[in-house]
């Protein structure tokens, strides 16, 4: 049945490069960008920010998976304007809410008849034009189920959304899932315009993600890489306190202790919603392209909870692979929030850094 997954996938394969949303092929160029690591001159250093107070409640792979494992059967296909992805999104809405969050739907004009809509989740902190903002597409393209792209993801910011919300921090936590991803970063895209003159942004994105470190092909028994997305723009507006770079190679080495050969951070391709932030920090999580991602390949009908779970290596795998890439950004975003910089970001920020 593999072997006929493989043919079934690859004549998918040249239709759905046509689309904007969650590909197979992820990476720009795997190159580590030219001031990855690099650390600011800070008031202090990363090791002396006590986190152990954030410990008490900690993301569960065990939760996103149970997530994907519900909403895949609940709903299933999401595309833009059924049923299915209007009550998936008053569903999680209503889950924003019920994490105290300001929690709101953002109705925009981009995409079919109907209006389309991103749903939001705020959390105020005590700088409110410092945004940062974890993100994953809920839309589906045509007959997709998304279980891989992108229900995982979305499983990932509701998770972040239930531990951050228990604590109070210094810039503003913003838990947001993008509409019309599959038809061109509409969701994501109006949410910056939107904001930018008055506010600047990190961006977390979770797409196509979970086929990662710590788990291995299932195939190849190959150890996955912990792949992550990153730019080097927008992390050098500051000569005071700790880029958002150097805090996402801290927690790697520091803090999660990811031996260094299974690192991978590399400039991003622009075809996820992390695109839609210009120039702004931007840590963008998905599947090592090594993985078995061919058997849940993106944008079509194979994109399944079942394949998924195989892909993975099983339940147990897949619990693990969903984990830590969202326990890994837990840790980079709280450390951003109370260490980093307030980068200028916005319009005003990008034009002068043309100049």
């Amino acid at each position: 049945m593999r072997y006929l997954a493989v043919i079934m996938v690859s004549a998918a394969l040249v239709l759905s490069a046509m689309f904007a949303g969650c590909t197979g092929s992820k990476v720009s160029e795997n190159a580590v960008p030219e001031d990855s690591g690099e650390n600011e001159t800070g008031a202090f250093n990363l090791s002396d920010f006590d986190l152990s107070k954030y410990n008490a409640t900690l993301p569960s792979g065990e939760n996103i998976f149970n997530d994907i494992t519900l909403y895949s059967n609940l709903y299933g296909v999401r595309v833009v304007g059924t049923p299915q992805h209007d009550l998936y999104a008053q569903d999680m809405l209503g889950r924003f809410a019920s994490y105290g969050l300001d929690a709101r739907y953002q109705e925009f004009s981009g995409f079919g008849a109907t209006a389309n809509k991103n749903v939001l989740g705020f959390k105020w902190g005590a700088n409110r034009s410092d945004w940062v903002v974890f993100g994953a597409h809920y839309d589906t393209f045509a007959t997709a189920f998304g279980a891989y792209d992108n229900l995982g993801g979305c499983a990932a910011v509701m998770e972040m959304a239930r531990v951050l919300s228990k604590y109070n921090f210094t810039k503003t936590l913003v838990f947001a899932l993008w509409d019309c991803e599959e038809w061109g970063l509409y969701g994501s895209a109006y949410f910056a315009k939107t904001y930018k003159a008055n506010v600047s942004f990190a961006n977390f994105n979770y797409d196509c993600y979970g086929l990662n470190y710590p788990i291995s092909n299932p195939g190849t028994g190959e150890p996955l890489m912990h792949n992550v997305g990153i730019s080097s723009k927008g992390s050098k507006n500051s000569s005071a306190g700790i880029s958002f770079n150097s805090i996402l190679m801290y927690v790697a080495d520091e803090m999660m202790k990811i031996p260094k050969d299974l690192q991978s951070f590399h400039n991003p391709a622009s075809n996820s919603d992390h695109a839609s932030f210009g120039k702004s920090p931007v840590a963008y999580f998905y599947s090592d392209p090594a993985s078995y991602e061919i058997l849940c390949y993106p944008n079509v009908p194979l994109d399944t909870y079942a394949t998924f779970v195989a892909a993975a290596g099983g339940p147990d795998p897949m619990k693990q692979g969903l984990e830590f890439p969202v326990l890994y950004s837990y840790y980079c975003a709280i450390l951003w929030s109370e260490c980093g910089f307030s980068a200028p970001g916005s319009a005003e920020q990008e034009e002068a850094d043309e100049k």
